[in-house]
């Protein structure tokens, strides 16, 4: 479709304070949620809404075709280093949300400014929105790159505030083959620690014959896990054997695809907040396999 003189988009940004944010906000969330199956927690962390009108001789009216609109924006400052960030547009219709097929391309406006354009195809014109948001089970990235943990086998809560004794901490010695043995600690909760960090909810204080996993950042959610060995960094591998046949975990001296770990964050209930290990097949580390 192309534009005479006479026609020409009009487009406004809603600012704050508008009656409109906060009802538009409760509708995007909505519907990006509704949006992913099985539904995980999914983190609003940026929006922008817009009035876009088209109008003709001084009119507002409805184009007869595809109308392409392209937005440029200042990028809004996310931790895109701990989360991965995604990037909606929504269109508020009269009786409904719709998330849009639209494209997104980064540019550098300047040394000191980034922005994002969003290009997408529209027959009515109305509010719209662009989204920023990351979904729980994609938010770990590479925040616990160059880290090291002991990894534990902990059945408290965030909202546990007393401490927990008998907790099971992977071990990198073998307690028989392809089973790392355990040593259990005690867990205590942030009240009872003197720290200013705000990071974790609960620390387990132990000596220093308890196994530190160090966490080497691969891509995406992806990781390598090791632990020194007699001088020699080992690579904690899951493989996809069933633990009714033995299960298996490794130590190997240079990684294989079994040693790619997947982070996962998508826990409910008393799984809430603690990280799940898989491998390529998601098969996961857990108790049982020790």
């Amino acid at each position: 479709m192309s534009l005479t003189f006479t026609q020409f988009l009009y487009i406004s940004v809603i600012e704050k304070g508008n009656d409109c944010i906060t009802a538009y906000s409760d509708l995007a969330d909505e519907r990006i949620s509704h949006e992913q199956v099985p539904e995980p927690v999914i983190e609003l962390r940026h929006a922008r809404f817009f009035d876009i009108s088209f109008l003709y001789e001084g009119s507002e009216i409805e184009p007869d075709a595809p109308v392409s609109v392209e937005l440029t924006y200042d990028r809004p400052d996310l931790d895109d280093d701990s989360f991965d960030i995604y990037s909606d547009v929504i269109h508020f219709a009269d009786d409904m949300t719709v998330i849009m097929e639209s494209e997104s391309k980064q540019e550098i406006l300047s040394e000191d400014v980034d922005s994002d354009t969003m290009k997408f195809e529209t027959e009515s014109f109305s509010s719209y929105g662009i989204l920023f948001y990351n979904v729980a089970d994609h938010n770990i990235g590479n925040m616990l790159d160059g880290m090291s943990f002991a990894l534990l086998k902990w059945e408290g809560t965030e909202t546990s505030e007393s401490s927990q004794t008998n907790v099971p901490a992977l071990m990198v010695e073998y307690k028989q083959p392809s089973r790392l043995d355990l040593k259990t600690v005690t867990v205590y909760p942030k009240s009872m620690i003197d720290t200013d960090s705000d990071v974790f909810t609960h620390y387990a204080l132990t000596d220093s014959d308890v196994t530190e996993w160090t966490f080497t950042w691969i891509e995406d959610n992806n990781y390598y896990i090791t632990a020194q060995v007699d001088g020699v960094t080992k690579y904690l591998s899951v493989y996809s054997e069933k633990v009714s046949d033995g299960g298996r975990l490794e130590l190997l001296d240079e990684p294989n695809e079994y040693s790619v770990i997947t982070i996962q964050n998508n826990g409910t209930e008393g799984r809430v907040g603690k990280l799940r290990f898989v491998n390529k097949d998601d098969w996961a580390l857990n108790k049982k396999r020790l």
